[in-house]
């Protein structure tokens, strides 16, 4: 080492050739290191770890180093090499060996990146793999970057072995630059453990007494127990042998997803957060690990000879492209801003990356012959940016209807989820679901009628979002089954059946002329009444009408709801508050088959569905009936709201969830784990959190239960139950079989209101991944349900393209859970949910309330802390809710609420609603006559002197999904479209050109209405 503390050259660079260039280059490098800034501006931030593992010590050490030399000796690799590499006149790679002043160099080059410390692979103190940890617990920068241990299980030895073989780790605990976190708790990695080491260690529970043994000895050395932290590949079994073992949290050593197959990046950091959502999901504690690649390619084409299972050249396409130095510093921001917003699953407050140097494996920070010390850099320039600035520092997103900064593939995601309900010249958008018939939306083209069960989440999620004609669109749906309810008299034939529904009864299914009001499949003669049907469609007519505030409709519409309402009050006994329902009185029935009476056929029994969507109708109808000044309405429905909440405790379980049903003999239904009936029902729990039925406590503890149910979420959607029913009807086989309808088939009405919940609970994760689910049927056309498989497969699988009115449920619930809406009488309650990785946020369309229309935006994250409407400081907030009272807003607001103590800068804070630009092209050549009827439409519509119906809307919707077939055309010429199977994008296209059809057809049906009265 020279007196300036720079590396002194003892050997000469090659002449000629490219690895001389390079070689000089890294020479280079190493001196421009030591002139780099050694600070890194200090913040308050979770401590972030990098792996270590020291095989860089050269071939003339010992054989790891020669093995590693050879591996990456070739020139496609060779750029990965650590910077101390040199090419030998042979052309073989020299690499270290490690020295004192590479290591010095090291950690100053890892303090500048934010690493606050190493967390050493573990050997033998006199095995070249400890030669780096041994230098750095020399250094007179040792402070600079703490370290800590990570232990392979099989190094433990037996349980003789134990003691003797672990005793050093807790000698290296004493030292003051040991990492420590949770309050001085020194941090400790156990990995690799298998059931031979189980056995090693006597058994389970011996082991967990070994660990136990462990942690006195060093709270007796260091006055504080070790936060020990068990590392396994798979998330389940990492928290069931932390749980055995009595460890402190879950990690990963490497989060490698399924592999890679030439996958981008982007996949790997995906599958990292999966991995982290996963162990909050089980409840774990976790110390979540951020990937800095992942390739394994030079050791697939030279095996090490310790991995003795991997066969030469044999997985060679398993690898994720290379992260650049912006995307792994952006990688590693996210992890952190994770860690930060989930504190109680990361109690320690740390991130481990994967790596500083697995250079062969494809994983490093560490400068390399290739990259130099760019991510270095990238890393520093990261966190300065985050502590001057967090908004400067966080990447941009603009999209049509979503633009924001920081975590720009969910920012992505909600853009893509609003695109879904306009037209698109990509995705399945939901004007393709318009029907002429009834001027309204369809449940699908291959389903003629509008369902109550189907559309219940879709349209409570979609209703704030949506503007006119498709407003208008979704009341002429909703009015088929008001228009027919029962009034106790008329008949509603059914096949074989002369039903005469009660008195305020809805339906199944309806379309003109057509109603069926009870389930209409199954064993429909034993069928009860459609109860929870019309304590949904109760809920989505009272929600549209306290949204849209037209007194009028209002007012022509409260009879008919509180004839529902008193329907579904026909069914409560006074005695306990519960609702009693037959066979297929349920959502998604016919799953539910009653009470089964001694003799053998059905009966009632008090359904918990019932009671929570009554309760989440009732709140509306209630705010309606005051909104139109009907106090005594009001009070008296409010009165049976509270008798019907007393009433839940019945169904509750100690542990914090919903059965499903309670027989009149006291048998419950739907305890998970128990002998009979022993299964857990989504449903009326999602609910609770959904509709807020439930309070804050009641409602974390729900959506704990569920997200601890892996069956329930095989596929990331949610199922109705896990596992099977064993209380139907009809035995769990064929169509009724686990998995394939009813019983356990996935639903995405179901999904939406699941969704919300998740927003509700901060699952924002949990979230991502159903609506990444979602889109992998949107975009190849296969929005079909319900899904088969548990949600894995269409359920009709014949058709060349699958389109349904359920499948729009996700993508609206990403939206509606943003802001968790709240109508009411007064005006709108938001409780902004945002997800704590997004740091501004900025809606380009706006939400509905009556003829207002409230432009949303955000900055920062966590609690509310400021709010301003059109600038101006507004007062009426809470930290949890921002309160719009209808009569003090203007007719367009902008909304902008900082979270977090953020303050928007003044353009951000002063900027006026800018909305989604109009889709514009000419449309495809197909649609040459639609074109010329839209020309005549336009002078049509320039005559009407008539404001009752958005004749303009309509139109300009119509003119839209023309440039959108257009667009499509273009996108297919280019090649730059989603490639479908020929068939199938004959199916989509021909969806283009209908739906223009369709609302032209409908449009211009209305206009001769309106001129021949």
């Amino acid at each position: 080492m020279t007196g300036d503390g720079s590396i002194a050259l003892r050997y000469r660079a090659p002449e000629a050739g490219p690895h001389a260039r390079r070689w000089v280059w890294s020479l280079l490098l190493l001196a421009l290191i030591a002139l780099l800034p050694a600070e890194t501006p200090a913040a308050e931030r979770p401590l972030v770890g990098a792996i270590r593992w020291d095989g860089w010590y050269g071939g003339e050490q010992g054989a790891v180093g020669r093995v590693l030399e050879e591996c990456l000796t070739p020139e496609r690799y060779r750029g990965r090499a650590p910077v101390f590499s040199k090419p030998g006149a042979d052309g073989r790679l020299r690499i270290g060996p490690y020295t004192q002043a590479i290591v010095d160099r090291e950690i100053a080059l890892a303090k500048r990146a934010g690493i606050d410390y190493w967390a050493y692979v573990s050997y033998d103190p006199a095995d070249h793999l400890s030669d780096a940890l041994k230098f750095h617990l020399a250094s007179k920068r040792s402070a600079d970057v703490r370290f800590c241990n990570i232990l392979e299980a099989g190094r433990s030895g037996s349980a003789d072995e134990f003691v003797e073989r672990t005793r050093r780790f807790v000698d290296l605990m004493r030292r003051p630059n040991y990492c420590r976190v949770a309050g001085g708790r020194p941090l400790f990695f156990v990995g690799f453990v298998d059931e031979k080491h189980l056995e090693a260690w006597g058994s389970r529970e011996n082991g967990r007494k070994l660990w136990e043994g462990f942690r006195a000895r060093v709270r007796e050395a260091v006055g504080a127990s070790p936060y020990l932290v068990l590392m396994d590949f798979d998330v389940g079994r990492a928290k069931d042998l932390a749980d055995a073992l009595g460890f402190d949290a879950i990690g990963c050593y490497a989060i490698t997803g399924d592999g890679g197959n030439e996958s981008p990046y982007s996949a790997l950091t995906e599958a990292a957060r999966t991995f982290w959502s996963g162990a909050r999901s089980r409840g774990a504690r976790l110390v979540p690990t951020a990937m800095a690649g992942w390739d394994r390619r030079p050791r697939i084409e030279r095996p090490h000879p310790w991995e003795p299972w991997q066969k030469p050249g044999e997985g060679m396409n398993r690898y994720f492209q290379p992260p650049t130095p912006d995307e792994l510093a952006a990688h590693v921001r996210d992890g952190a801003d994770w860690v930060e917003a989930h504190r109680d699953v990361c109690p320690a407050q740390t991130l481990l990356v994967y790596a500083w140097n697995e250079h062969d494996e494809g994983g490093w920070i560490a400068p390399t012959l290739g990259e130099g010390t760019k991510r270095v850099e990238a890393l520093e320039r990261m966190w300065r940016e985050r502590t001057e600035n967090p908004l400067r520092g966080a990447r941009a997103y603009e999209g049509r209807f979503i633009r924001g900064k920081g975590d720009v593939a969910y920012l992505k995601l909600l853009d893509t989820a609003r695109r879904m309900f306009a037209p698109d010249p990509e995705l399945p958008n939901l004007p393709m679901l318009h029907e002429p018939r009834w001027n309204g939306f369809v449940e699908g083209p291959t389903w003629g009628a509008w369902w109550i069960q189907n559309s219940y989440g879709t349209t409570f999620s979609a209703l704030p979002l949506l503007t006119e004609p498709m407003t208008a669109f979704l009341a002429n749906s909703q009015a088929l089954w008001f228009d027919q309810m029962g009034d106790g008299t008329s008949v509603r034939p059914h096949a074989r059946w002369q039903w005469v529904p009660p008195d305020g009864a809805l339906c199944d299914a309806a379309a003109p002329g057509f109603y069926v009001a009870k389930q209409g499949d199954g064993q429909v003669d034993i069928h009860d009444w459609g109860m929870e049907f019309a304590a949904a469609g109760l809920l989505m007519q009272a929600e549209l009408l306290l949204i849209g505030r037209d007194r009028d409709a209002i007012a022509a519409y409260l009879p008919k709801l509180e004839r529902t309402a008193h329907f579904l009050d026909t069914r409560r006994e006074r005695s306990n508050n519960l609702y009693l329902a037959g066979p297929a009185g349920n959502l998604l029935a016919p799953s539910y088959a009653g009470y089964r009476k001694p003799d053998g056929t059905y009966g009632m029994a008090y359904l918990t569905g019932l009671s929570v969507t009554t309760i989440a109708a009732l709140d509306r109808l209630i705010e309606l009936e005051r909104l139109m000044g009907r106090r005594d309405q009001a009070a008296s429905f409010a009165k049976r709201r509270a008798a019907t909440r007393r009433g839940l405790d019945s169904f509750l379980e100690s542990d914090g969830y919903f059965i499903r049903s309670l027989d009149p003999d006291g048998v419950r239904h739907g305890v998970l784990g128990a002998e009979k009936h022993g299964y857990i029902e989504a449903s009326p729990n999602h609910d609770a959190v959904c509709f807020r039925v439930a309070d804050d406590g009641l409602a974390t503890r729900i959506m704990a239960k569920l997200t601890s149910v892996g069956g329930l979420r095989p596929h990331d959607f949610i199922l109705p139950n896990y596992p099977s029913y064993d209380d139907m009807y009809e035995k769990p086989e064929g169509l009724w079989a686990y998995g394939a309808w009813v019983n356990g088939g996935h639903w995405s009405t179901c999904e939406a209101r699941m969704i919300v919940a998740y927003f509700r609970t901060g699952l924002w994760d949990d979230a991502r991944r159903s609506m990444k689910k979602l889109l992998t049927f949107a975009e190849r056309f296969r929005m079909d349900n319900p899904l088969t498989e548990f949600g894995n497969n269409v359920y009709q699988p014949g058709q060349p393209v699958n389109l349904t009115y359920d499948a729009f449920g996700p993508p609206a619930a990403m939206l509606r859970g943003l802001f968790q809406y709240e109508y009411n009488a007064d005006g709108l309650t938001l409780r902004p949910r945002i997800p704590p990785t997004i740091l501004q946020l900025e809606q380009r369309f706006p939400i509905r309330l009556g003829r207002k229309r409230i432009w949303l935006a955000t900055v920062g994250s966590g609690r509310i802390t400021r709010v301003w409407v059109d600038g101006r400081r507004w007062r009426r907030h809470t930290s949890a809710e921002v309160r719009l009272p209808y009569d003090s807003i203007g007719d367009t607001v902008r909304v902008v609420i900082g979270l977090g103590g953020a303050t928007p800068n003044p353009e951000f804070l002063h900027a006026r609603p800018d909305p989604a630009p109009p889709l514009e092209s000419p449309g495809p050549t197909a649609l040459k006559e639609e074109a010329e009827r839209i020309e005549a439409l336009e002078r049509s519509i320039a005559d009407l002197k008539d404001d009752s119906y958005p004749w303009a809307a309509h139109l300009r919707l119509a003119k839209e999904c023309a440039a959108a077939a257009g667009l499509r055309e273009r996108l297919e010429a280019t090649g730059e479209s989603a490639r479908l199977a020929p068939e199938s994008a004959r199916a989509a296209n021909k969806l283009y050109a209908d739906t223009v059809r369709h609302l032209l057809e409908s449009l211009e049906a209305a206009i001769r209405q309106r001129q021949a009265r």
